[in-house]
Formats: structure tokens, C-alpha cells, sequence
């Protein structure tokens, strides 16, 4: 090669293209610089072959000598400035002489794992791919501010961080070490300014009663939004861990259906009298019931204005009375109340009823059509309409409960709906249905109710049916109904066909009624109500749901017609995501514990809201579950079922008040339950004493204070039996 350079640089031109002819004739391959490739001297130029290479080019890829030529190494720093320009004639190096492209092109070249990764990401944020992560972006572009204030020798203090930067970094802060590890490998804002924005929050209440404080919250926030439109208000309860604690913050003992003003604390010693009240009255809390704001648009979280504990036993007037209390305070804090919702439960139910038809308002809209003899009305309180809702989701698992009902054979013309139509349905090969929504079912689950109202349910039984049409019944249960929810949780449907989805329910169940009515009067006890219909209250709530629907339709229309009608924000989902958020952070809570929460529940909500995914695993129940169904499986009788816990409440040593921490449950069951497994564990302990050594565990402070409490009350309570 070395010999044909000289040979080249010396010879005319004439002879130099001889030359070149010569080793063309002579070659392999060759090097064609119109397409930057190499091909063979026989090349076909033209195939047929889906690869787009001809079989003698195919063929030279195996070539050993062009294998080794391409791997030896040519232009290395030693040697390049001894290579001819000619052999160095490149489309490419013309583009490299542009400064930019060159250095670009270098990072690009250079083999190096670093660098392949940024040229990666760089690419992928190119393409889009980081489109629908916000967090990361923001964390991203919150990096690059801080390298350039480096680069600037700048501090890097006065960072601007964005309102989504910021609730992350505040929900990682929960767990300061670990937010610290995070912000010292990353970036983030100090925990000392997270504690300064969380004070300045106006969105958490700071009194867990219904007051007007809470509502002048609520309409600060309205305002901020320049929101004048309908806002929905919601009420609905979740059980609790029955728990007495002492607040500081509220200068009283909380967790009792006693009102602060009843359980305030000026002195220590005003403790124990106070809990000895509480005891006498019985009026430790199971249950929270929880009343929320809300301006009915996805992307707006709500705000809890009211935690209330209670033990469940509230009447139609109690919830009438607080109902209306929220209405008062809504409209004199200038609040535009459109609506509340509620699960479906009877008192429930039967309070929004008696707002529906109350004495106390002014007037009522009537909605009258005397052809379908359809009389609908809605009350207005200070010239602006009220309408109750029942759940959506709630109602589509009560709807699915009838189907499950063994007491009831639901009747539909010359067919009934069985048991059995279900259990074929899961069983058959292309089943929508599981299992495990037919047997042993969990009556609560809403993943079930959503599957049973499929589409795809109805076109099994549609096929089913060309072979057997026993399941008509159930077809149309499940079409009409299914509508009827449709109704108000699908978003691509107008309002019209709303209205007929609605109305056809609405008829369906009235025209079902009536027609058991008077089978049951032609054939006295063959049919009747209580055996081959759906349950009063079922029919009252779907009833109502159409109902509402066309009311709210209205309502929008006549007084607040520059504003939007979502309908599927009516109802209790926003307050069933609060509850659900609560249980991520503290799967089994106190009422106190409920309300300290909250902050953080908030912020979750807002994350959660700009398609923010926070998933936690599944955790295994609660210890104190754990341990009662471990009793129950067994078949043990607790020792005390027969004892009379009448024993002095004062004797609390074990408590630790500096905590603000006091656990009094109403009864011992718990605490007989972990004694009853304490001793079972103490057999165990003693088989595998001489075996295995023994295992330290860690308890967290109030897990020591609660169990102090459960060891030192069951050496108290229960002589009998000694612990070691």
C-alpha cells in the first residue's frame, strides 16, 4: 500500500487513472462514497431480496479479508498526518469545521458509559418520552438551576421551586432523615421552609368541629379561585380505633362524641376526672364522620370542614339538624351549596329527605310532566336550590348485592334472576366474571361491582342467550341499572342522553314495582315485595339517583348556567379518597391520630390530582386483627366473657402523658385478645427455648405505650393469669 501511495504521488495524472482502474479491476470491494458504503466489485445494483442487498454483497460480509481490514485500526494520533487528504474526503468533515457540531459531535463519539447515558435521557426528552412525569422534569430543570448558579459562582440560595415541587418535597418530608438523605443527593428545599409553608396553609382545619371558621376557610379558598359557581358538600363515616387521647393543641381529651366544650382540661389532675365522664356516659367514639367542601372539577382537591366522632347511633334528626347547620353556614360564608351526598345508609337518607320537603324553605322548584305522571322538586333556601345524591359507587355495590340476596327471588316477567345465571357466567370459558365475585364474595368490593355493570357481562349473556334465554332477566337488570349509573360517571355522553338513561331506570323501577304489586294482589302469597323485589331502600336509592340527576340538570340550567355540570362529582368519591389516603399514611387510626393527618392527606390529594401515583404495598392487617382472628380461628373462649370490668379507672400508671398519649377503649376485648396470644406465644417460646436464641424486636414509642397499657391492664383485670 505504502509503495502504491509513492507510486500515486508520482505519476501524471493519465497514468494515475490507469492505476486506479488497475486496482479497480484487481479489488473485492469497493469503496463507494455516493452512498458511504462498501460493496462488492460484482455488485447487482438491483434485487429483489427483502434485506435490500444483492447475494454478492451478502456474500462479502464473511469476507475474512474485509473483516480484518475493517477492524485494524488506520487513522490513530500517531500516524493520521501521514494519510493523504484524498483518502480523508468525507461528506461529514465538512459538517465538523461548524465549532458547535464538532463538539457535539465529539461527546457523541466518545466511548464512554457516562456519556452514553445523558446522550440517552437527552434523547428520550426529545422524543417525549418524560411527557406525563411532571416531578421529574421539575426536578430536572430545579438540577439545571442549580449547576448554572454554580457555574456562576453564585450561592445557591433563593432556588424558585414550583407549587408541585414543593407538596413533593413536603410529603417527603414526612420522614425528616430520610427527606435529608434525598435532598443532599439530590436537591430540595430545607425542612425548616416545608415547616414555614406548612404553618401558612389555610386549606387544613385547626378545629375538628363544625364551625365557621372551617367555612370561612373553605370560601378564602373560593375566592383565591375567583370561583362564583355551585360547590358540592358530602358526608360520610369511617370506623376508628377507639382511643382517648389528650390534645394539647385543643386543651382537652379527644375521641369521645362528647363536645370539646364537655372535655376541656385546665389541670392535670382534671384528666382523670374528665376520662372518668367520658367512661360513665359511654361515650367513647368508633366511627368519624367527616363533612367536605368541594368545587365540583377533578383537578380541585376538597377541604374536610368538619371531623366529628361518634359511635354510630345517630338519629334522622341529629343528621337533619347537622345538615342544616352546613347549608346556614355555607350561605352566610357566601358558599353556592348545590348539593350533598351521602352513602345511601337509611338515617342518612331519611335526613336528606326531610331537607328535600323542609318546612324551612322558602320556596320549591317543580319539575311537573303529568303525561309519564313524573313530579319531581328541588327547595330553594335563600334563592338557591338544595339537592341531595346518593353515591354512586355505593349504590352500584348495593345494586349488586340484590343479585346475591338469598332471601329475595328477584321476579322479571316469566323469568327470575337466579344465583346460578352468575356462577355459569364465571365458570364459562370467555367469563368477565371471576370466581371470586360469585363465591365468597366481599360485598364492599368495588372492583366487583365495576365487572358485574360491564359491558362485557352483557355481551356474554347476549351470547349465552342466542342458546338459552333464561338470563334475559338479568340482562336487563344489569343494562338498566349499569345505564343508570353510566348516567352520572361517563364523561362523553351529553346531557340528554344522560336524562334517558336516567328516566329509563327511573321507569323500569317503577313499572317493576307495580307489576309485583299487582301479581301479589291476583295471586296473594305467590308474589310479593318483600320476597321478589329488589329492598325498599335499594329502590328508594336508585330512585333517587335519576331523580337528582334531573334536578341537578335543571338546577345548572336555571341558576348557574355559565357554569359546567360534572356529574360523577357529586356523590362521596372525594371523601372516600380522603379516607383512602388516610389509611396509606396510618392503616388503623384514632380520631386524634385522624386529625393530625390531615395535612399530609392533603397534599397527597393534590399530588395525586396532577396524575401523581403514589402506591404503597399491601399490608397485612393490623396486629390486634391479626391477633382476634387468630382467637377466633383457634376456638378459644376468652377468660373473661363473664367478668365485670367495673374496676377503678384511675389506677392509669402506665400511661405516658408527656406523649399526649392515653389509650381508653370502651371494653378490654383487645387487651384480653393479646393476653390470650401472649400465652400462646409463651408455649411456643418454651418449645424452642433450648433451640433457637432469642429475637429482639423493635417497637416504636407508641407501640411500648399501648402495649405497656394492654400488659399492665390485663395483670389488673385478670389475676389469673400471669405473664412473665
Amino acid at each position: 500500500m505504502y509503495l502504491i501511495v509513492l507510486l500515486n504521488l508520482g505519476i501524471s495524472t493519465a497514468n494515475r487513472d490507469d492505476l486506479k482502474n488497475y486496482l479497480r479491476a484487481c479489488a473485492t470491494w469497493i469503496l463507494d462514497k455516493t452512498t458511504i458504503s462498501i460493496r462488492s466489485k460484482a455488485c447487482e445494483n438491483f434485487t429483489i431480496r427483502e434485506s435490500g442487498i444483492c447475494d454478492n454483497c451478502d456474500q462479502l460480509r464473511r469476507d475474512n479479508r474485509l473483516i480484518k481490514a475493517i477492524n485494524k485500526r488506520r487513522a490513530t494520533g500517531k500516524n493520521i498526518r501521514f494519510i493523504p487528504k484524498c483518502y480523508l474526503e468525507h461528506p461529514l468533515s465538512k459538517l465538523l469545521l461548524n465549532t458547535n457540531l464538532k463538539s457535539l459531535w465529539a461527546l457523541a463519539d466518545e466511548d464512554n458509559d457516562n456519556t452514553a447515558i445523558w446522550t440517552k435521557l437527552a434523547q428520550f426528552g426529545k422524543d417525549g418520552f418524560f411527557k406525563g412525569e411532571k416531578t421529574f422534569q421539575e426536578l430536572v430543570s430545579l438540577m439545571i438551576q442549580i449547576q448554572e448558579k454554580k457555574l456562576r459562582n453564585k450561592k445557591t440560595t433563593g432556588l424558585r421551586y414550583s407549587e408541585h415541587l414543593k407538596q413533593f418535597f413536603s410529603l417527603l418530608s414526612e420522614s425528616s432523615r430520610e427527606y435529608e438523605i434525598f435532598r443532599q443527593m439530590f436537591a430540595g428545599m430545607s425542612v425548616r421552609s416545608i415547616r414555614y409553608l406548612r404553618a401558612k396553609e389555610v386549606d387544613v382545619v385547626t378545629n375538628p368541629e363544625l364551625i365557621y371558621e372551617n367555612i370561612l376557610k373553605f370560601s378564602q379558598l373560593i375566592k383565591a379561585l375567583n370561583w362564583n359557581g355551585p360547590v358540592v358538600g358530602m358526608t360520610d363515616c369511617t370506623k376508628i380505633r377507639p382511643k382517648l387521647t389528650y390534645s394539647d393543641e385543643l386543651g382537652g381529651i379527644v375521641g369521645s362524641t362528647l363536645k370539646l366544650s364537655e372535655t376541656s382540661v385546665q389541670t392535670y389532675d382534671d384528666i382523670h376526672n374528665v376520662i372518668n365522664y367520658i367512661k360513665q356516659k359511654k361515650a367513647i367514639a368508633t366511627q368519624v364522620k367527616v363533612i367536605v367542601l368541594k368545587i365540583p372539577i377533578e383537578k380541585i382537591p376538597p377541604l374536610v370542614i368538619s371531623m366529628l366522632p361518634t359511635n354510630g347511633g345517630s338519629n334522622t334528626a341529629e343528621i337533619y339538624d347537622l345538615l342544616m347547620n352546613v347549608i346556614t353556614m355555607s350561605q352566610d360564608a357566601g358558599v353556592n351549596l348545590v348539593s350533598l351526598g351521602s352513602d345511601g345508609a337509611p338515617v342518612e337518607y331519611n335526613a336528606q329527605q326531610l331537607i328535600m320537603n323542609s318546612e324551612k324553605a322558602e320556596t320549591f322548584f317543580e319539575f311537573h310532566d303529568n303525561y309519564y305522571n313524573v313530579h319531581f322538586q328541588m327547595p330553594i333556601y335563600r334563592n338557591l336550590p338544595i339537592i341531595t345524591v346518593q353515591d354512586l359507587k355505593h349504590a352500584k355495590k348495593t345494586a349488586r348485592n340484590q343479585l346475591h340476596s338469598g332471601t329475595r327471588l328477584l321476579v322479571l316477567g316469566n323469568n327470575v334472576i337466579l344465583y346460578r345465571h352468575l356462577l355459569t357466567l364465571a365458570q364459562s370459558p370467555d367469563h368477565a366474571l371471576y370466581m371470586w365475585d360469585v363465591v365468597n364474595v366481599d360485598k364492599q368490593d368495588d372492583g366487583a361491582a365495576y365487572r358485574v355493570f360491564h359491558s362485557d357481562i352483557l355481551a356474554q349473556i347476549y351470547q349465552t342467550g342466542l342458546e338459552n334465554n333464561e338470563m334475559q332477566s338479568l340482562f336487563v337488570y344489569l343494562f338498566v341499572l349499569g345505564d343508570l349509573f353510566d348516567s352520572y360517571l361517563n364523561c362523553n355522553i351529553s346531557h340528554k342522553e344522560r336524562i334517558i338513561m336516567a328516566m329509563r331506570g327511573y321507569f323500569f323501577l317503577n313499572m317493576w314495582i307495580e307489576y309485583i304489586e299487582d301479581s301479589s294482589k291476583l295471586y296473594n302469597s305467590m308474589f310479593s315485595i318483600a320476597k321478589n323485589f329488589i329492598s325498599p331502600q335499594s329502590f328508594k336509592i336508585f330512585t333517587n339517583l335519576a331523580k337528582s340527576l334531573i334536578l341537578l340538570i335543571i338546577s345548572h340550567r336555571e341558576f348557574y348556567s355559565s357554569y359546567p355540570l360534572y356529574p360523577w362529582e357529586h356523590g362521596t368519591e372525594a371523601i372516600e379518597h380522603v379516607f383512602g389516603i388516610s389509611r396509606q399514611i396510618t392503616n388503623d387510626f384514632s380520631f386524634y391520630e385522624f386529625f393530625k393527618i390531615q395535612q399530609c392527606v392533603a397534599y397527597r390529594d393534590k399530588i395525586i390530582r396532577q396524575n401523581m401515583q403514589i402506591q404503597k404495598e399491601k399490608t397485612s392487617a393490623s396486629a390486634y386483627e391479626d391477633a382476634a382472628k387468630f382467637i377466633k380461628v383457634l376456638g378459644i373462649k376468652l377468660l373473661n366473657d363473664n367478668s365485670d370490668n367495673s374496676d377503678d379507672i384511675n389506677d392509669i400508671s402506665g400511661f405516658d402523658f408527656n406523649n399526649d398519649e392515653s389509650d381508653l377503649n370502651e371494653d378490654y376485648s383487645l387487651a384480653n385478645t393479646a393476653l390470650e396470644v401472649a400465652q400462646l406465644s409463651q408455649l411456643a417460646d418454651l418449645e424452642q427455648q433450648t433451640n433457637e436464641p432469642e429475637q429482639e424486636h423493635k417497637l416504636s414509642d407508641l407501640s411500648k405505650i399501648e402495649l405497656d397499657y394492654i400488659l399492665n391492664t390485663s395483670k389488673k383485670y385478670f389475676p389469673m393469669i400471669e405473664l412473665e
